[in-house]
């Protein structure tokens, strides 16, 4: 009995059965054959079909694997180059990247791919703050007196964000601006008459008072004031 195979035409789309011989597989019924590099209809429906699907699958929304943002388009891992490049950088330094404070506005952020070892959470923060936690360090120790490390939101936090001086609110966010309001570490005794660079010697004050109070001791423009304390 000689076996047979079935095929389906690649013009017609039909099933025909054939008999089984060597050589390759036939592609086309007997019908079709003469027609064999034309393109029939159900060859133009089959790709019209396929078309359809391939459009679906970039219509499909996708989620990145490093910024976990929806985006559109062929399959991929992720939505950019830029997202690409950051996750094979953290991938590498995992430890790089974690979260952290904002030494200017307390702000909670994590480093860019190429900032790891970002301070600021941004320029206007850097701009705004450029060794401010050094600067009385440095002219305490050109003065020879007692330094410790100050961190200034150590300091204001202490105080409530309340200006010792006068009492009124010294908000967060005014900080490293012109606002009167803004808050400001003032050493009780100036560094320049033998104050020390230390917690029990800076206050938080507010602009307008730190300002005025130029090189005079907290207690000395206390009495200026008429002997008013918060």
């Amino acid at each position: 009995m000689t076996s047979t195979i079935t095929i389906r035409c690649s013009l017609c789309g039909k099933d025909h059965t054939k008999p089984l011989t060597r050589g390759r597989r036939p592609r086309f019924c007997e019908e079709c054959r003469p027609l064999r590099g034309r393109f029939s209809p159900y060859q133009i429906e089959l790709k019209e079909q396929r078309r359809a699907e391939a459009a679906s699958k970039r219509a499909q929304l996708q989620r990145c694997e490093r910024c976990s943002g929806s985006f559109t388009g062929r399959q991929r891992r992720f939505c950019s180059k830029e997202c690409r490049a950051k996750y094979q950088v953290e991938k590498r330094n995992p430890s790089r990247y974690q979260p952290r404070s904002c030494p200017g506005c307390g702000a909670v952020f994590t480093p860019g791919h190429r900032d790891q070892r970002q301070t600021y959470c941004s320029e206007v923060c850097r701009a705004r703050f450029p060794n401010n936690r050094d600067k009385g360090k440095r002219r305490a120790l050109m003065r020879c007196t007692a330094v410790e490390p100050i961190d200034p939101i150590v300091v204001f936090e202490r105080d409530s964000w309340v200006c010792i001086i006068c009492g009124v609110s010294t908000p967060p966010e005014l900080r490293g601006t012109t606002d009167p309001r803004a808050p400001e570490p003032d050493h009780d005794v100036p560094l320049g008459r033998g104050g020390t660079h230390t917690y029990d010697n800076i206050n938080c004050t507010c602009r307008a008072c730190n300002q005025a109070k130029g090189l005079m001791t907290l207690e000395e423009y206390r009495r200026t004031r008429g002997g008013v304390e918060s």
